[in-house]
């Protein structure tokens, strides 16, 4: 799975821009849907890297936001008890956020907050499982990033 983790880099000077980013998003093929998380933050999982592209490049084209990708298995939470057991491969029939845990989450968090102070012209990060295949995916989408934006 590929989780992307988007947040938005100049909420106090333009205020919230989330909703807008959330129906930029909504043609994206999701397996769960993009959602607001936290704050100035959304955060969606998609299956496969076509549509993770896609979400990505839709973000940046806006130039207000790091776009973090974790690849990495996600599944369903107790929502009374997040910090416990995954059941790998099992979303939630609610569809909501807080409802799903897994490495492929932990992955997009580290990768938006790398874009964040990375301070590059594209803000993404790529993380997973495998540093090196994640660097190379994230030298591409900064280099289709700077032909797009």
């Amino acid at each position: 799975m590929y989780v992307l983790t988007i947040n938005q880099r100049d909420s106090r000077e333009v205020g919230d821009m989330v909703h807008d980013l959330l129906r930029a998003l909504r043609p994206v093929r999701t397996v769960l849907p993009f959602q607001r998380s936290v704050g100035d933050e959304a955060i969606g999982i998609v299956a496969d890297p076509a549509s993770a592209v896609d979400a990505a490049l839709r973000a940046l084209r806006e130039r207000r936001w790091n776009v973090g990708i974790g690849v990495g298995s996600v599944g369903a939470v107790d929502p009374a008890d997040p910090d416990g057991p995954v059941r790998p491969g099992a979303l939630p029939d609610t569809q909501e956020l807080r409802e799903v845990g897994g490495p492929g989450l932990v992955h997009a968090r580290r990768a938006v907050e790398e874009a964040a102070k990375a301070g590059v012209r594209v803000p993404v990060s790529v993380g997973g499982p495998d540093a090196e295949t994640a660097a190379q995916a994230e030298a591409v989408l900064r280099l289709v990033g700077q032909l797009v934006l």
